[in-house]
């Protein structure tokens, strides 16, 4: 009998996507923007009503204080200024969370902040320091063998490491820029292809035809990206069937 073994499948949602509702019975877990790229209370409370329904554990999805270009580049922003947006972001999630009574057990940053946090040490420090202040046991999500990764752990954190099944990589493990127009995988059976090999840690094809392997603990699909919720649906079921169970890593509340 083949063993079954346990995976993450998480999407970032509360983006004002229509999408939210018919994605989560596919998923495990779920990244509510917090303000930041988009969302409001309203969003946050609709998004986490639709998780505690169905039973997906909640995560913050923090970012630039960038709506104009939803949190997906650069910005020049101050360190005090970052703060202030990153703590006013976790402090309202917080809160509604608090008003529903459901807890917020990861936090993973979004779009560039990500990308940015994978690459810095002290944007990284930054990034831990205020979580570990405003949600002390929620874990950290985000890319495998990174600076995010390296400080989390030195701080003691859990940390949960992140492979997507719709972007495609580079030959060093880091997402290709969406400026590149091939960054996004649309085909849905290549995105079922990505997220299986990501979590049986098989060889995976990065943009330049070659082959990498990163062994993750969840998985994530863009709610925004096209075909999102036949994705989730399809890559739910190739999991199951290459017997994995779709199950969020448990952390304290």
């Amino acid at each position: 009998m083949a063993m079954t073994r346990m995976i993450d499948l998480n999407a970032d949602l509360g983006e004002g996507c229509a999408t939210d509702v018919d994605i989560m019975p596919y998923i495990s877990s779920c990244n509510i923007a917090c303000g930041g790229h988009t969302g409001d209370r309203e969003s946050i409370a609709e998004a986490m009503t639709l998780a505690k329904l169905s039973n997906v554990r909640i995560g913050a999805h923090p970012s630039y204080p960038d709506r104009e270009n939803f949190g997906r580049k650069p910005i020049e922003i101050s360190d005090y200024d970052l703060e202030t947006s990153l703590r006013k972001q976790l402090h309202l999630i917080k809160n509604v969370a608090a008003d529903m009574g459901v807890p917020i057990v990861h936090v993973k940053p979004h779009g560039a902040l990500y990308n940015e946090a994978a690459n810095s040490e002290k944007l990284s420090w930054n990034i831990v320091n205020i979580v570990r202040e405003v949600l002390p046991h929620a874990a950290i999500m985000g890319l495998p063998d990174c600076k995010l990764e390296q400080v989390a752990k030195q701080h003691k954190r859990t940390y949960i490491t992140e492979g997507f099944a719709d972007r495609r990589y580079d030959d060093a493990g880091k997402l290709v820029s969406r400026a590149n127009p091939d960054a996004v995988i649309n085909d849905n059976v290549e995105r079922c292809g990505q997220a299986l090999a990501l979590a049986q840690g098989a060889p995976l094809q990065t943009l330049n035809g070659n082959f990498i392997s990163m062994k993750v603990d969840s998985i994530c699909l863009h709610g925004d990206s096209k075909g999102a919720v036949q994705s989730a649906q399809s890559i739910n079921r190739a999991l199951t069937s290459a017997h994995f169970t779709v199950q969020a890593h448990i952390h304290g509340a």
